[in-house]
């Protein structure tokens, strides 16, 4: 799920390689898809398109050659959390059958209240007095105007280290009516195969270029994680700057970002699932380009062109290095199966990863561009008959 923007997520290409249909969705993001007004019916409207979306694909994807009832949800950063949600909302649950996902499960929904808040601010940025009809005054704006004022506000907004926007899905919304953690409880997904996992340094898309985060001390970074994660951050800090011994400040507040905003919901939701006996499968992207100027490491996002084989659609995209490297990343390029090397252009079919055990935590598949020192990527065969065992990496 996400956006329809033809390049980035062309899903032709995934189409041509294995025998399945990609459907592709815009829905409504910013102020148009999250702007909480309950009153007057707005709540939610991008889980809403979301829902839509899958009812359309119910409906209509045999004439495309589809089957209805061998339904795969996919999502990505924001997409991956509106894939879950689909998957436990009781709403559609039953219309997905298989997960794939790599997203902020670290960030909890938006509190109610507080996106009453960010809408009545909003509503200041954009004049609209109290008491007048609202709805009528917001269709009466012209979307620049709306879009506009909601950058205003995310400026307002901003806070150091915070990567959440103004407005996002709000729990008890629409498509959200608990937190994911109460839904899988529940047993909201059961029965479902589950891939989900992250790039490697998944929060250096949001810090690296923030310069009010590159230039943090170790108090600075102490205090911006005590705000957030209250009195475990110092020891969680801690933790990572063991880890990372040559590590400047902001490269530890960002490995703690990683960890606490996509890794650790990640693994967490693998491990309940896996725990229940169902098929689970966890990976780990590694691939970083050789000449990394910004040191993004395998940043968040960065797995998209390989699934997507888009690579044409990032042409000045610092995840993915200089020109001269990503040629070397693109047609052409081969990586490592189980001993075989297959091109990256069949990355998208073959992106399955190893079913977690309950007898080794989180086994961790790494995804990484073969060079000719050492086998650099290494991709797990979907789960045989009784499950594959597998050493910690």
């Amino acid at each position: 799920m996400g956006t329809r923007v033809p390049d980035w997520y062309d899903g032709g290409k995934l189409a041509a390689l294995g025998d399945i249909v990609v459907v592709t969705a815009n829905y409504r993001v910013g102020p148009l898809g999250y702007l909480y007004l309950p009153e007057i019916g707005a709540a939610n409207l991008g889980p809403q398109d979301q829902a839509a979306v899958l009812r359309w694909v119910r409906d209509n994807v045999a004439s495309f050659g589809g089957d209805p009832r061998n339904v795969t949800v996919g999502g990505q950063s924001a997409g991956a959390y509106s894939a879950l949600s689909l998957a436990l909302d009781p709403q559609t649950t039953g219309l997905v059958t298989r997960e794939q996902q790599s997203g902020r499960f670290g960030l909890p929904p938006q509190d109610p209240q507080n996106a009453a808040e960010n809408a009545e601010a909003y509503l200041r940025l954009l004049d609209v007095p109290a008491g007048a009809d609202t709805a009528k005054a917001l269709r009466a704006l012209p979307v620049e105007q709306l879009l506009s004022a909601y950058g205003r506000l995310a400026g307002l907004l901003a806070r150091p280290g915070n990567a959440a926007p103004p407005m996002y899905p709000v729990l008890g919304g629409p498509g959200l009516p608990c937190a994911w953690q109460r839904a899988l409880a529940d047993g909201a997904l059961e029965d479902k195969a589950l891939l989900i996992g992250t790039t490697r340094d998944e929060a250096t898309a949001f810090f690296a270029f923030d310069p009010r985060i590159q230039h943090l001390t170790s108090v600075g970074a102490l205090d911006i994680l005590t705000g957030q994660m209250g009195e475990q951050a110092h020891e969680v800090y801690q933790r990572h700057a063991a880890r990372l011994p040559q590590a400047i400040p902001a490269q530890i507040f960002t490995a703690v970002q990683t960890g606490e905003l996509f890794r650790n919901g990640s693994l967490q939701i693998a491990d309940h699932h896996a725990a229940g006996g169902n098929a689970t499968y966890l990976y780990q992207f590694d691939y970083q380009p050789a000449e990394d100027e910004h040191a993004l490491g395998a940043t968040h996002c960065v797995e998209l062109p390989f699934l997507f084989n888009t690579f044409d659609a990032y042409p000045h995209s610092p995840m993915l290095g200089t020109h001269a490297h990503r040629r070397r990343a693109g047609p052409g390029t081969h990586f490592r199966h189980r001993g075989r090397r297959v091109r990256h252009d069949r990355l998208g079919v073959r992106l399955a990863a190893l079913r977690a055990h309950n007898d080794y935590p989180h086994p961790v598949r790494r995804l990484r561009e073969e060079t000719s020192a050492k086998r650099m990527f290494r991709r797990a065969a979907r789960r045989a008959p009784g499950g594959r065992r597998c050493a910690p990496q």
